[in-house]
């Protein structure tokens, strides 16, 4: 699955994609990661309507919920400026007890930047913040847009702590 779907994406190729992943099913169980790829593919193929569509049948075999998945349509959104569909996504699946990864609110919080709502972008950012997973690096771009943003708006205190961030991490 790996190697062809990926192989015939890269050569715009969908009719393919879509043949080797109803064969992919043919052989039983499915599991996260061809789930992943097909997703990877389709959304390399601009078709966000088949990737919805895919991550539908997804959460309805699940048994373990994987943010990597979600992720990968929620990156989309938030590229192509469509952060409200990555806004309900999040939301729907805070909802049902999942808990959003910093990359995943950082990638909100720059599609909100991108769409220029900069106070839903502070706040998102701040929960990227609060998530606190060390090895993630936040967006420097966003995080320079939201200090500007706080600075400008007389919120000096918050920009302050929000400057001080390297790596995801406040220094001390």
């Amino acid at each position: 699955m790996k190697c062809f779907s990926l192989v015939h994406a890269s050569l715009g190729d969908i009719v393919e994609v879509y043949c080797i992943w109803d064969l992919y099913k043919q052989l039983g169980k499915l599991y996260n990661r061809g789930y992943f790829r097909m997703i990877s593919s389709l959304i390399k193929l601009d078709d966000l309507d088949g990737a919805e569509n895919i991550l539908v049948e997804w959460e309805s075999v699940n048994t373990s919920f994987d943010f990597d998945i979600p992720n990968l349509l929620i990156n989309a959104y938030c590229r192509k400026g469509h952060v409200e569909k990555a806004e309900a996504y999040i939301s729907r699946a805070v909802e049902r007890g999942q808990r959003p990864t910093a990359g995943i609110w950082d990638r909100l919080a720059m599609g909100y930047y991108k769409d220029n709502q900069m106070a839903k972008a502070v706040e998102t950012m701040k929960k990227a913040i609060m998530a606190d997973q060390r090895r993630w690096e936040l967006n420097h771009v966003t995080l320079t847009a939201c200090v500007k943003y706080l600075t400008e708006n007389g919120e000096t205190e918050a920009a302050d702590k929000f400057s001080r961030l390297r790596s995801g991490h406040l220094c001390e």
